[in-house]
């Protein structure tokens, strides 16, 4: 029997991104970087990558692998002995190891000089888009979730499934492709896509991917108009706050409500504070909520749900990290989302994707998701060590 056909991947990575999660920025685009860098972030991306790496080191033979040298993918190749045709221009030595859209760019159009079938990347939504802005829908495009944001449809869930989804591929188990969108947020309310609350994703084009629904995360939707029971339910919660008590509210709409029926403008997109009534805490990074739960011995937290991909924590809110989380304490986390939010999730799960070891915590399992006063529904937490095993 002939030996099968490897398959030609092209392997790109952002060694910066998903650096502004932990420490309250949105996404290391423009000047964030710098700024993360002020804040004390540590790299992240890398850890990631590797963890979709890892499995597809049993497959190397299925796989012909072009890369850039150096940070943006060869210097990981290296590390786990995986050969690789280089691919060009990337900048070296560049200061704190940033990288540019434009090196981002240079390398695709190299991947596609050179023939790639495939294109994988580690980053978030911007490196998504200058991905696609070269490669179009030539290719399909594969994305190890590695930023802040994540809202494009051409995600894997967690980074173990973009491993998976390449096996699957090469063992001809879905191979399909499908288009799906390109989206990154929009946080100004001047831009025609934002809602009244200044959130929402533009739409920059259909890429391709490989269809593996299961393995893949869902493009976030948008929908400006809360549901009524959801709306009833943050007035009901913003007249029982219980006094001396530190209450944290999570990005989004559904648990910015709350604060607005409390009458506290809140940041919208970030982690917030109040305490009796007042707000201590705006657009908080990990170090400083740890800092209040210091200062504050009782806590509570509120916790909306990520439209369309289901997301619980591990998306946009990585502030919210396991040793918040713990801090807290399991009994003191609300969450909370419209029923016609949770009938969009297909399956009814909610999914958990912290860079720290969940094992053995308490975010397995199933939780109460509030959709009402006096509603709610039972959803299961799926993490990333229990979500889709790699097949090897």
């Amino acid at each position: 029997m002939s030996k099968p056909r490897s398959v030609s991947v092209g392997f790109l990575f952002n060694p910066i991104a998903g650096m502004g999660g932990k420490v309250g920025l949105h996404g290391t685009d423009h000047d964030n970087f710098t700024r993360a860098l002020a804040r004390g972030a540590s790299p992240v991306a890398r850890e990631r990558a590797l963890r979709a790496f890892k499995p597809l080191v049993a497959f190397r033979e299925s796989f012909s692998f072009v890369s850039p040298h150096g940070e943006m993918g060869g210097d990981l190749l290296d590390q786990l002995g995986i050969e690789y045709t280089q691919s060009g221009p990337v900048s070296d030595g560049k200061a704190g190891g940033r990288t540019s859209a434009e090196d981002t760019r240079g390398v695709v159009q190299s991947m596609l000089d050179l023939d790639v079938e495939i294109i994988l990347f580690a980053g978030g939504d911007g490196t998504a888009r200058d991905i696609y802005a070269v490669s179009g829908p030539k290719v399909p495009l594969i994305g190890i979730p590695a930023g802040v944001k994540m809202r494009s449809g051409v995600f894997a869930s967690y980074p173990e499934n973009a491993a998976q989804i390449l096996i699957d591929h090469v063992s001809a188990r879905g191979a399909a492709e499908i288009h799906v969108e390109i989206l990154d947020a929009v946080t100004t309310c001047e831009h025609p896509e934002a809602d009244q609350a200044g959130i929402g994703s533009e739409f920059f084009g259909l890429a391709l991917t490989l269809n593996s629904r299961s393995l893949l995360q869902s493009p976030k939707l948008s929908n400006p108009h809360q549901e009524l029971g959801v709306l009833e339910l943050a007035v009901a919660l913003s007249e029982s706050f219980d006094p001396d008590v530190l209450y944290l509210f999570g990005p989004g709409r559904t648990t910015s409500l709350i604060l607005q029926a409390a009458g506290i403008s809140g940041s919208l997109i970030g982690v917030d504070a109040i305490y009796n009534g007042a707000i201590v805490g705006e657009d908080l990074s990990e170090l400083e909520i740890l800092a209040l739960l210091e200062s504050y011995p009782k806590s509570f937290l509120f916790l909306g749900v990520i439209g369309g991909q289901g997301f619980l924590l591990g998306r946009g809110n990585q502030q919210l990290s396991l040793p918040v989380l713990e801090r807290i304490g399991e009994e003191n986390i609300y969450i909370l989302a419209g029923s016609k939010k949770l009938s969009g999730i297909v399956p009814n799960r909610l999914l958990v994707d912290l860079d720290e070891n969940i094992e053995g915590s308490f975010l397995t399992g199933y939780r109460e998701v509030h959709t009402s006063p006096g509603r709610t529904t039972l959803c299961s937490l799926i993490s990333a060590t229990g979500a889709h095993p790699v097949m090897i």
